[in-house]
């Protein structure tokens, strides 16, 4: 159950991703907030239960978010 709410709340900041890309920039700038910190949340879940191809796909999504908010730093940081 754990597992599928962390692919849910991963799918839901991708789909914040993709519309933030339409937002003006401080709306962009939250939801690209409010995505990092869900991905955050969803990278530590995926972690703790060993799932490491989603673990990857969470950070990989997390990096590009991170981009996104000018942050290059904590992308190249692996679970950073």
């Amino acid at each position: 159950m754990a597992h599928q709410a962390a692919l849910d709340l991963m799918q839901s900041a991708w789909a914040t991703r993709r519309d933030s890309l339409e937002a003006t920039v401080p709306d962009r700038r939250a939801a690209l907030t409010a995505a990092r910190e869900d991905l955050t949340k969803v990278a530590a879940m995926l972690r703790d239960e060993g799932s490491a191809v989603s673990y990857a796909h969470a950070l990989h999504l997390r990096a590009h978010v991170e981009m996104d908010l000018g942050h290059e730093h904590p992308a190249l940081v692996v679970g950073g």
